[in-house]
């Protein structure tokens, strides 16, 4: 009898094209540089400025939450399987529900592979 995990598709099998991210990326990117640019040119269409705008003051919020994420992901791949899951003990109790919640978090982003 062959592993059912086996035969099913994880995110680490195949590398597909993603259109939702690649056009979110280019309508912010796009929406960023129209409101840091050309505000003059924005600024006649009042929907396109409030979005643009927006967009703009979102980036300039959140830029360095990505840049940590981005650096936590980096370290997270470089430690071992193993002393994460002894870290996480052995799922009795409140904290051993807490763990295995973090547990299915990080499994769901596809960040510890089993």
């Amino acid at each position: 009898m062959q592993n059912q995990h086996n035969l099913t598709p994880n995110c680490h099998s195949k590398h597909k094209f993603d259109n939702l991210l690649c056009g979110s990326i280019l309508l912010s990117a796009s929406l960023y540089i129209g409101f840091w640019q050309y505000s003059k040119i924005v600024s006649k269409v009042k929907w396109l400025e409030i979005l643009s705008g927006s967009v703009y003051e979102l980036i300039n919020i959140i830029w360095w939450g990505v840049v940590i994420l981005i650096l936590m992901v980096a370290a997270l791949v470089k430690i071992p399987k193993e002393f994460v899951v002894s870290i996480l003990g052995d799922g009795k109790g409140l904290s051993g529900k807490i763990r295995a919640t973090i547990t299915r978090v990080l499994l769901d982003l596809c960040l510890i592979k089993f």
